[in-house]
């Protein structure tokens, strides 16, 4: 399966399927029949951003169904190939590429009351009933009952995470290097040096032996970079750092919701600290997602840089980590 955007040259088929009452009937917006001028207008409606992100779903090259997201997620294939895990499929990438959006916090969408393999779909991907709602069908020119669900980033980020971690060892060394040789990776860390060396990164591969934790961030077998919460002058202190060319995915994010959980869950800590340096705004954007206040703000040694550097001090306490937590769920 290959997600692909909506062309001119797509219209005969989109007419042709979408005509197709087998489908129609279990859309909201699409009318029956389905004419050749309600695929331009379709088209004209997409080329504009009124529908949000559209693709086209082809399977060997051939269109077979399309899947959007903007204020609702929203798919439909043809019959032919219903029952084969292409709605989920193409469904999971949408919404991959919705939360890629760091301040998105959920996705709504929902299915017509009777259209249990649509409600199957939404059940595996995480969505929740959110109750009964009655919608025009264009197709059947009457009010029909649906059902709206709902899914919440920290339910898909729970469910759905391609992350896994681990401590570092020795083995990982090599990875972990090639990570910190680029300067805007290693100019936002406090004690790394520059030029990058072997032997410090070596030091940071294996496991930590203070109070806390350092773990590898790894998708599909692949070290994408380190999250940690490890206590330094007494104060709790989460930090991280990933490869460039994760930037724009919520890893951040993701990796250190998971370690802040595990970190109050483990430790009696009434509060963890972190910091950022006055140019990483990505990471003041990552802390302030996650609950953490702003409190101070002041010059400090930056290794790599070689100069003290302004930066921002922020902190967490165990009360609001539970209050957000509570109300994500």
């Amino acid at each position: 399966m290959v997600l692909r955007p909506l062309a001119q040259a797509d219209l005969d088929w989109v007419t042709r399927a979408a005509g197709d009452i087998a489908v129609s009937r279990w859309l909201t917006r699409v009318a029956h029949p389905y004419t050749r001028a309600d695929a331009e207008q379709f088209l004209a409606a997409v080329m504009a951003g009124d529908l949000g992100a559209l693709w086209i779903i082809t399977e060997a090259g051939a269109p077979c169904g399309i899947v959007s997201v903007g204020e609702e997620l929203g798919y439909w294939l043809e019959p032919r190939v219903w029952g084969r895990g292409l709605a989920t499929e193409a469904a999971s990438a949408a919404i991959r590429a919705a939360f890629s959006d760091p301040d998105r916090q959920e996705i709504r969408s929902g299915h017509l009351e009777g259209n249990a393999g649509s409600r199957r779909v939404l059940e595996k991907l995480g969505f929740e009933d959110q109750g009964s709602r009655m919608l025009t069908s264009l197709a059947l020119g009457t009010e029909v009952a649906s059902r709206a669900m709902c899914l919440t980033r920290t339910k898909w980020e729970a469910a759905f995470s391609d992350l896994s971690f681990r401590e570092l060892g020795p083995d990982d060394a090599a990875d972990l290097h090639q990570i910190a040789c680029h300067w805007d990776v290693t100019r936002q860390l406090g004690s790394w040096p520059w030029p990058a060396d072997p032997v410090f990164t070596a030091t940071r591969s294996g496991p930590f032996k203070g109070e806390g934790f350092v773990w590898g961030v790894f998708e599909a077998g692949r070290l994408l970079g380190t999250v940690a919460v490890t206590v330094h002058a007494g104060l709790p202190t989460l930090g991280y750092m990933y490869a460039l060319e994760t930037a724009g995915r919520g890893l951040a994010t993701r990796a250190a919701r998971h370690a802040l959980s595990h970190g109050f869950a483990q430790w009696d800590w009434p509060e963890i600290h972190a910091a950022t340096w006055h140019d990483n705004a990505a990471s003041g954007r990552v802390l302030r997602k996650l609950g953490f206040v702003h409190w101070r703000t002041g010059y400090e040694p930056a290794r790599a840089r070689g100069v003290p550097t302004l930066g921002h001090d922020y902190r967490l306490t165990r009360t609001d980590w539970d209050r957000l937590s509570n109300a994500a769920h």
